[in-house]
């Protein structure tokens, strides 16, 4: 039962070293995604209403009886 519970510790112990790994790789790649998400979230929100705003004046500008 012993060697079962350090494998297990041992599994987990190795998960923790990826996702730390893996977390540093996402800072290097991306520095400002991690540092504040609410603000990356606000500007998505206005560049997905703009597209949207956009795409309406562009269909509305299309003439299907021509």
């Amino acid at each position: 039962m012993k060697n079962n519970g350090s494998i297990a510790a041992h599994a987990k112990h190795q998960y923790y070293i990826k996702r730390n790994q893996t977390h540093s790789l996402q800072s290097l790649i991306y520095p400002d995604l991690l540092k504040d998400r609410k603000t990356d979230c606000n500007k998505m929100k206005t560049f997905l209403l703009a597209l949207g705003f956009a795409l309406i004046c562009a269909s509305s500008q299309v003439n299907p009886a021509k």
